[in-house]
């Protein structure tokens, strides 16, 4: 660097500015009256870079980078005016550190714009590429070092004139602002055992997103205010942390492990929901009325004793596409007192309520059978081959009136579910994650903390073709449109496995209505 003290060269001297979280100095004490999540400390030093020192941000030696503007400055002694996303490196660890790299001092006042991490690329200062991703991954417990690439800094834009003599270096000062959000979490147990494998946060306002861009020349935010960003793609209203090696909690707040998430801002107080991937099992914390300001850390203290099992309402879920077969997200008569759905004869539009006893030991003909007046009768068979319906049917006909599905949907085929079993799938039992907190089985689905994708199948059972109701609770029988022989194929599925079988016709089975 000695090289350049004859040609105006410039030092950058680069600081993140935060005071120490100290006693007096708390910004946010939220106490829940459950005592079983608290924040805490919401301090100005979030603590978000490669290396940490307490509650103070360090810069790393030979590993931090900043990207620098300046459209008056340039990279060479005399050169055309205008720094454009230049790389400067830390030449020592600390708070307060030299960055190397060459830009040299022009005429009259210039104008300094800085951001970390830097980016590869030629972004104007105005619109530098940022972006916050959903899902985050920790190495193990205590273990900070993937904040560094989920943080982002911006440094407060600096104006100022050649303040040295004439052929010699003279250096600035930048200080940089966290433009997200950073949550520490300490997870203590006095009963119970377990390793937890994930967290993830939701709620209704966005947590992370794709991509967007951010306007370096734009003013520190005043207390309270987050950064402006814009062109944002993707916004997302839940963040996963996975930890690759599980963390066991102990039953002190001091000795847990603890786990580390950013996300986006909440400036308006918002309903939280925390939810812990525990050996498979999922607990889960709700709160209201939180906020997470810009720029500071927050400890969220978690009793797991308090927390409880979520329950996901089959109310609230969406069709989901898989493998281009759109699947609903209920059985088919589904409603707030038929949380399995009803229970469908096959070639019958209607269904029945599982444990009836509205029985009728008749064959009627097919239409007698797919009439209203007959809907809400179980037409019961004792004979061979146990049918309801007095004519041989090869195939379930998808007329309007003999299909139990909404208008555009259907009953699935064999082959339908056949694909959808070669993915993935996890068993659930009651209480352990399935709709409603129904037993069952989450089809296409690898991760019980992320089912947006997936299809669940609850144990509703069947009823018998003589009329007996049956094993609800641990088996699900799913009718197909296919027949072999005499009977109807079908799928069945339980939280502990899966099969292609077939029964008689006149069995009252579940309906999983799909559409192209």
């Amino acid at each position: 660097m000695l090289r350049f003290l004859n040609s105006r060269f410039l030092l950058l001297l680069l600081t993140v500015f935060f005071q120490s979280c100290v006693k007096h100095e708390i910004k946010e004490v939220i106490l829940i009256e459950d005592g079983s999540i608290t924040f805490v400390c919401g301090s100005d030093n979030p603590v978000t870079k490669t290396s940490l020192n307490g509650l103070t941000t360090l810069w790393v030696e030979n590993i931090d980078k900043v990207g620098v503007f300046s459209p008056q400055a340039s990279t060479t002694s005399g050169g055309d005016p205008g720094v454009e996303n230049l790389p400067l490196t830390a030449m020592s660890s600390g708070e307060r550190v030299v960055f190397s790299g060459s830009i040299f001092w022009g005429a009259g006042e210039h104008n300094f714009y800085s951001y970390y991490p830097y980016a590869v690329g030629t972004p104007p200062h105005t619109a530098v590429p940022v972006s916050l991703p959903a899902n985050q991954t920790q190495s193990a417990g205590n273990n900070m070092n993937h904040l560094s690439a989920l943080d982002f800094l911006v440094a407060k834009p600096h104006t100022a004139k050649y303040p040295g003599v004439s052929g010699a270096g003279a250096a600035i000062s930048l200080r940089y602002n966290h433009v997200f959000t950073v949550l520490e979490f300490k997870i203590r147990r006095n009963s119970g055992t377990g390793s937890i494998t994930k967290i993830k946060l939701s709620g209704l306002l966005p947590l992370a997103f794709e991509s967007g861009t951010i306007n370096l020349a734009q003013e520190l935010p005043s207390q309270g205010n987050s950064y402006i960003i814009n062109e944002i793609t993707d916004y997302s209203s839940e963040v996963v942390l996975s930890l690759e090696t599980p963390i066991t909690p102990t039953n002190d707040f001091n000795t847990t492990p603890m786990a580390y998430m950013v996300i986006l801002p909440w400036n308006t107080p918002n309903a939280m929901t925390l939810v812990l991937e525990i050996d498979g099992e999922l607990k889960e914390i709700v709160k209201s009325g939180v906020s997470f300001q810009r720029g500071k850390k927050y400890t969220i203290l978690v009793d797991l004793d308090n927390t409880e099992t979520p329950v996901i309402k089959g109310s609230d879920l969406e069709p989901v596409t898989i493998g281009g077969v759109t699947w609903a997200p209920v059985n088919a008569g589904y409603d707030e007192n038929n949380k399995y759905g009803l229970y469908y004869q096959w070639h019958r539009k209607y269904g029945q309520a599982y444990g009836t006893t509205n029985h009728n030991n008749i064959m009627l003909d097919l239409d007698t059978g797919n009439d209203p007046d007959s809907s809400f009768t179980f037409y019961s068979s004792y004979i061979d081959p146990y049918d309801w319906c007095s004519s041989f049917q090869a195939q379930w006909d998808m007329a309007v009136k003999y299909n139990p599905c909404p208008e555009g949907w259907r009953v699935p085929t064999q082959d339908e579910f056949h694909a959808l079993s070669q993915l993935n799938s996890i068993g659930v039992e009651a209480g352990g994650g399935g709709v409603d907190g129904l037993p069952g089985r989450w089809m296409a689905c690898d991760d019980l903390s992320n089912t947006s994708e997936s299809v669940f199948l609850p144990a509703s059972g069947y009823i018998r073709y003589s009329g007996e109701s049956r094993n609800i609770g641990a088996h699900g029988y799913y009718w197909t449109v296919d027949t072999v022989s005499v009977m109807a194929k079908i799928f069945r599925s339980s939280p502990y496995s899966f099969s292609r079988n077939g029964m008689y016709k006149a069995t009252g089975n579940s309906v999983r209505c799909v559409k192209e």
